[in-house]
């Protein structure tokens, strides 16, 4: 039997982690089920020294590819390229899974055969956890329609499924959303264990999803609602999972201008912009926001009371 679960582990400057996270994978009892392939994207660091040390110790399951730096989406890019395993399941280099969770999930995936299979994850703060779980019936096969909120740290995808028909963008930022919406887009059903497998360490102020990096990142927010939204908005499987997650998703992008009074002009263009792509959902925007897009005055004090609370 061929490898039953591709890991692809995004890669960039974090000599420091990697080490945990790819012990977090090495250490398991059924490592000889995982196909792990580490994406060096162009790191200036020790990352890359680090990863070949496991390459070199477990060669029948870690695999290390060397790329120039092209962003996240790209390292997702080269390894489903290279993935041989049933399944496949993304893990950031500084986020690791739960070790001794891994053996029930290798036996469930073994046999199953839904096109993805949600499972548990933390978000890990300094000093607190936050477990994710999901409103489904554990084993039981669902049409994707059914799907209410999808993130990549939840999720394991049927490699055949994706493997030459998922492409994400390139040197852009949040593209793990990118492939959420279109692995559940390619999908017609998903399974349920309720397990935690992910590890999302949160709390970094270097992350793509701190108030710096947000403020960072800001044009990459709004390219991925430029690639995701006309998915979501006009494809009948996405209905429930617009309805609980992406229907915020423009008025997340005028939050996102209100972090820094730099971004006042785009603030202002980018609810005219939502106002004719989206007019259903602007009315669902946060009453702050409302009253933001109404006066220069209004939008002064709450990205002023924004900034101050991110």
């Amino acid at each position: 039997m061929g490898k039953i679960l591709t890991i692809s582990v995004a890669a960039y400057k974090t000599a420091d982690t990697i080490g945990r996270t790819l012990d977090s994978l090495v250490n398991s009892d059924v490592l000889d089920d995982l196909e792990i392939i580490i994406v060096n994207d162009g790191s200036p660091d020790d990352t890359p020294q680090v990863a070949a040390k496991y390459a070199v110790r477990y060669p029948n399951s870690v695999k290390l590819i060397d790329k120039e730096n092209g962003g996240w989406g790209s390292t997702v890019n080269a390894s489903l390229e290279a993935a041989t395993g049933k399944y496949y399941k993304i893990l950031d280099s500084d986020d690791y899974f739960e070790t001794a969770n891994l053996k029930p999930f290798i036996e469930y995936l073994k046999g199953c055969s839904t096109d993805i299979v949600f499972t548990d994850f933390d978000y890990v703060y300094p000093g607190s956890v936050k477990h994710v779980t999901y409103p489904y019936q554990p084993r039981k096969a669902y049409i994707t329609h059914n799907i209410r909120k999808i993130l990549m740290h939840g999720i394991a995808v049927r490699t055949e499924v994706i493997q030459g028909k998922l492409k994400l963008m390139e040197h852009c930022y949040y593209t793990d959303n990118e492939f959420s919406v279109k692995a559940m887009q390619l999908s017609e059903n998903f399974s349920y264990l309720p397990i935690k497998i992910y590890n999302y360490v949160m709390g970094n102020s270097s992350q793509s999803v701190s108030k710096a990096g947000y403020v960072r990142n800001a044009y990459d927010h709004e390219k991925l609602l430029d690639v995701i939204m006309p998915i979501v908005r006009h494809d009948p499987k996405f209905k429930l999972a617009n309805e609980n997650h992406y229907q915020y998703l423009p008025g997340d992008q005028l939050y996102i201008f209100m972090l820094d009074k730099k971004f006042k002009n785009d603030f202002y263009r980018y609810y005219q912009k939502a106002k004719l792509t989206y007019p259903d959902l602007v009315k669902k925007m946060k009453i702050y926001i409302k009253f933001a897009c109404k006066s220069p005055i209004f939008y002064s004090i709450f990205s002023s009371i924004i900034a101050s609370k991110r």
